[in-house]
């Protein structure tokens, strides 16, 4: 399996097991999965059948590093269940295999939070090796879909940087700056402090921001403003609760910046 994830092989054995907890239901494939992880020195494994209250006692005790998944158990929403493990086990990685996964599917669970996939075709050699490199950080895909999810990327960012234009065209610049803070949650005062303006005059920019969104409270202009300038708002939320929210957690720099942090950096280079 040509992935990205692939390094040149060390014949150091590490020094602490990698601890793996395995999702799946009890059959032969399974089995044999688990056989192949438990002769490895350079895992430590757990496992339960399903993800239910007696999982979610082992995730707390084990903290795994890395959760590999039977696709036969994931949910139809498989960022719920990435949602529960991540709260057990912040640092993990995870790790989808099954049989007769599709790409459209693989990129869907990438897009989900899981970090590589191992399809039916993968060796022995490729489960121990995806396992060690998701617990390193890394992603453990195919080129040709890694190459997909770069096109999609961008495909959004050229769509975010037109919805960024139009906010620009609409705002002034410090319309802008006080509609970033509001975003932000902050208070007429705060907004002001941070902005060394009077009161008086942040609830006047507040008043021209009402008028240019058709809103008449700040409630109504943190939930429909910014997305009435930018319908691609909830493909953008989809993005980056997946692949960028998952690169954040880990201190790395987002694929696409938040559009709201570019257009707060072109307020003050305008002001």
């Amino acid at each position: 399996m040509e992935t990205l994830a692939e390094q040149p092989k060390s014949t150091q054995v590490q020094i602490n097991p990698v601890r793996v907890l395995v999702l799946a239901n009890h059959d032969f494939y399974v089995e044999g999965i688990l056989g192949i992880l438990s002769r490895s020195s350079e895992i430590g494994l757990a496992r339960c059948e399903r993800p239910n209250g007696d999982c979610k006692k082992i995730l707390a005790q084990f903290r795994p590093d890395v959760l590999l998944v039977d696709r036969r158990v994931v949910p139809d929403e498989p960022g719920s269940l990435i949602k529960q493990f991540r709260e057990g086990a912040p640092d993990g990685g995870a790790i989808v295999f099954g049989q007769g996964m599709q790409d459209f599917l693989l990129i869907k669970l990438v897009r989900a939070g899981f970090d590589g996939y191992l399809r039916d075709s993968m060796t022995a050699e490729d489960v121990v090796n995806s396992i060690l490199a998701v617990s390193r950080g890394e992603i453990w895909v195919e080129r040709h879909i890694a190459a997909r999810l770069v096109r999609n990327s961008r495909q959004i960012e050229d769509i975010i940087q037109e919805s960024i234009d139009a906010i620009k065209k609409i705002l002034t610049s410090r319309e802008a700056e006080v509609f970033r803070y509001v975003l932000d949650g902050l208070s007429t005062k705060e907004i002001a402090n941070e902005m060394h303006l009077s009161e008086q005059s942040v609830k006047l920019y507040l008043s021209n921001l009402f008028k240019k969104f058709d809103v008449n409270n700040r409630a109504q202009l943190i939930l429909l403003a910014f997305q009435r300038v930018c319908p691609v708002n909830n493909v953008l939320k989809l993005f980056r609760m997946s692949m960028d929210k998952h690169r954040i957690d880990r201190g790395e720099t987002a694929i696409i910046p938040d559009p709201l942090d570019v257009l707060f950096d072109a307020a003050k280079e305008e002001s």
